[in-house]
């Protein structure tokens, strides 16, 4: 489990909170971002969300049952992408998110 808890660590900052920043930005109306540029990143965020939501079909967390820093590092990119409404039509990456902000922990780092 070890390699596939790096795979995610890394994942995470790497894959998916980049591909968020890309789209956020390109989202924002005032960056002057071109039509191609745009449409490039909001395609490679899809993609990013399609495997996500593959991958946590069916399983509570990234490794499975386990609850991990994993978790930590990709919940807080997915609440991130969720409280911006970039993860719509993604169900389980949706609720992913909210498992991973419904925890006590969370909660209290946030206050």
């Amino acid at each position: 489990k070890r390699a596939a808890y790096l795979n995610w660590m890394f994942y995470a900052q790497v894959t998916v909170e980049s591909a968020l920043i890309d789209v956020v930005t390109s989202r924002n109306p005032d960056k002057n971002v071109s039509p191609e540029k745009k449409s490039t990143d909001e395609e490679k965020w899809r993609t990013v969300l399609s495997v996500l939501n593959q991958k946590l079909e069916g399983k509570p967390w990234v490794l499975g049952d386990t609850f991990s820093a994993a978790d930590c590092v990709l919940g807080s990119v997915l609440i991130w992408a969720k409280s911006v409404k970039a993860t719509e039509g993604f169900p389980h990456v949706e609720a992913y998110a909210d498992r991973c902000k419904s925890r006590p922990a969370f909660s209290r780092a946030r206050s």
